[in-house]
């Protein structure tokens, strides 16, 4: 897991010495997205406390909270996300993490989260629907626009 995101961090790093060499281009917008995404679908379906790199990795188990989705626990998982994307996701900026009712499934909670790609030009909002399910597993897609 913390490996695959350490060879981007190379990749990265070998690809912004070489635009500053005048060789090679920027990470496009997709790309860059693409690799959020993964990114963040690895951060919110680790439990805090089951790595090495930092206790404090991933989410609290949030299982108990999906069972009874009061609207304390509403605002407490958007502010449990919001925080640990922030905090884990450097690429996004601006984070909102917003409760999404859905009639599909009254089982599991969905949220919108958005954000801004650090680093792009103009047009770097990015938006992705998330899924709870009352495993505590959480699910992440891109969306077209904030919902």
């Amino acid at each position: 897991m913390g490996g695959t995101r350490l060879l981007e961090r190379i990749r990265e790093m070998t690809s912004e010495q070489d635009q500053l060499k005048g060789k090679g281009k920027a990470k496009d917008k997709p790309s860059l997205e693409s690799s959020v995404l993964a990114h963040l679908s690895k951060l919110l379906n680790t439990r805090q406390g089951s790595t090495i790199i930092s206790p404090d990795f991933g989410v609290p188990d949030l299982a108990a909270m999906t069972t009874s989705p009061s609207a304390e626990n509403v605002a407490r998982i958007e502010s449990i996300l919001a925080s640990v994307v922030e905090r884990f996701e450097p690429r996004l900026t601006g984070v909102k993490v917003v409760f999404s009712p859905s009639d599909d499934d009254p089982l599991k909670m969905s949220f919108s989260l958005q954000g801004t790609l650090a680093g792009q030009e103009a047009d770097a909002a990015v938006f992705f629907q998330t899924v709870l399910s009352p495993s505590g597993r959480i699910s992440i897609q891109r969306a077209r626009e904030a919902q």
